[in-house]
């Protein structure tokens, strides 16, 4: 019994001295947990005062080339993993909750998208009536512009919802649609009592649709939402295609890790 006890007395003394930690070592653990929060700090101060320090100096167009070339490479690798990563974390994450839940997130998702169109919409509103561009006086201060702006709210809303649903999910990826207008000049004959006169003041404005290079990133976001809710529904028959995009997910993100340090 004594041996147990000066036992558990040794045990104690030793938990006791490890428990005690000076401040400069508690310093140092926060510094390690945060190392890269403090590393990322410090260059976008010494990116700053860079900045300002050489703006003085009229740095030809390739010595500015040649000082981001490092933070161009980073911002392409980042670029690089934003696919995946959507992809894999919003199908992971919508596969693993309850179906009810996943679709009631949906529906907020939805609510929220309107709430925030609609604010938008208002917001426009409200400057177009304070503004008020267009007007007489505006124009004979700052000048009537030669381009036609002709997409309004409505074309807006609908190239949303068009590109909600891509026709092709690869091309979503690289790319999103889009609404113009062209105008044809019709030949309009006007007839008097002597002669016809051929006008060439009608104009005929023409809907189209064309694709831009920019990522569709809402019709992405509701495809994978959707996937993710089918495999959700399935159950064990589709465990095999969940890990998948576990992994990935796991993946990539030790690929941004492995990029920012």
């Amino acid at each position: 019994m004594n041996l147990s006890e000066q036992q558990k007395r040794t045990l104690l003394n030793k938990d006791r001295k490890e428990r005690i930690v000076s401040p400069f070592e508690k310093v140092l653990s926060q510094i390690k947990m945060h190392t890269q929060l403090i590393l990322t700090f410090l260059g976008v101060s010494l990116g700053i005062l860079l900045g300002f320090t050489l703006r003085s100096a009229n740095l030809s167009s390739e010595t500015i080339m040649i000082i981001s070339f490092p933070g161009d490479l980073l911002m392409r690798m980042l670029k690089m993993l934003v696919l995946p990563l959507v992809v894999s974390s919003l199908i992971t994450g919508v596969a693993v909750l309850d179906p009810k839940a996943s679709g009631k997130i949906g529906l907020y998702a939805i609510c929220y998208y309107i709430l925030s169109t609609i604010l938008a919409a208002s917001l426009g509103i409200i400057l177009v009536i304070t503004i008020k561009p267009g007007d007489k006086e505006t124009k004979s201060e700052v000048g009537e512009g030669t381009a036609k702006s002709t997409i309004t709210s409505q074309d807006a809303i609908m190239d949303l919802i068009r590109n909600l649903f891509p026709e092709n999910l690869i091309q979503a990826t690289i790319q999103q649609g889009q609404t113009y207008y062209t105008y044809e000049k019709s030949n309009s004959i006007i007839k008097s009592s002597n002669s016809s006169v051929l006008s060439n003041d009608d104009e005929k404005k023409k809907w189209n649709f064309k694709y831009n290079d920019n990522t569709n990133i809402l019709g992405v976001i509701a495809f994978c939402v959707a996937f993710g809710m089918i495999i959700s529904s399935m159950g064990r028959k589709a465990e095999i295609l969940l890990h998948l995009f576990l992994v990935l997910n796991e993946i990539t993100m030790k690929f941004v890790k492995i990029i920012m340090w």
